[in-house]
């Protein structure tokens, strides 16, 4: 009777192995699905059709609730159209899975901006430059943050830092504002 047990046990862990080898085959199955459909809400996304973009982003998500890129893509199609709050959920749920994705944390600092949340934008902007510290965009967005809450030396540090990565940006940057104070302009 022990042996009959014995082998029952080791049967039923080896049932309960390869059910669990088999759950992981099926997550990668579905990492792998998902991954697939990203590429195709991408290609749709490039192509400009959006609604298509947003149904590939959303099964990417359903496949893999652990895809950050889908829900930082999702987020980037739904802060493009006008939705700002399911925007802002997708990006904070993209930078859970991973803290350090820069791009979500960009969009979130512009939402918050738009917001009124000036200091946790500032705080995002600042995590931005912090992890790519030649980060244009966030260089100057942090430089307009600072130059509305009347802070004008700081913003024009960033300013300046944010043309020096990018001399595109100066046209962008107020008059004045990346040059010391009492320069002349007609240089």
């Amino acid at each position: 009777m022990g042996i009959r047990l014995g082998c029952a046990v080791v049967v039923s862990a080896g049932l309960l192995l390869g059910a669990a080898c088999g759950s992981d085959s099926s997550a990668a199955d579905k990492a792998k699905a998902a991954s697939e459909t990203l590429q195709k809400g991408l290609q749709a996304h490039a192509a400009g059709n959006l609604k298509e973009a947003e149904k590939n982003y959303r099964k990417a998500i359903a496949d893999d609730d652990q895809n950050a890129f889908a829900y930082y893509d999702l987020g980037l199609i739904e802060q493009t159209t006008g939705r700002p709050s399911d925007a802002e959920k997708h990006y904070r749920r993209a930078l859970v899975l991973d803290p350090n994705m820069t791009s979500a944390l960009f969009n979130l600092a512009i939402l918050r901006t738009q917001a009124g949340a000036t200091d946790e934008a500032r705080q995002l902007y600042t995590r931005v430059i912090s992890l790519d510290p030649k980060n244009a965009g966030a260089h100057l967005n942090l430089g307009f943050l600072l130059q509305g809450q009347n802070q004008d030396k700081e913003a024009e540090k960033e300013f300046k830092t944010a043309v020096s990565i990018d001399p595109s940006l100066r046209s962008r940057i107020p008059a004045g504002a990346d040059r010391p104070a009492g320069s002349d302009s007609s240089g």
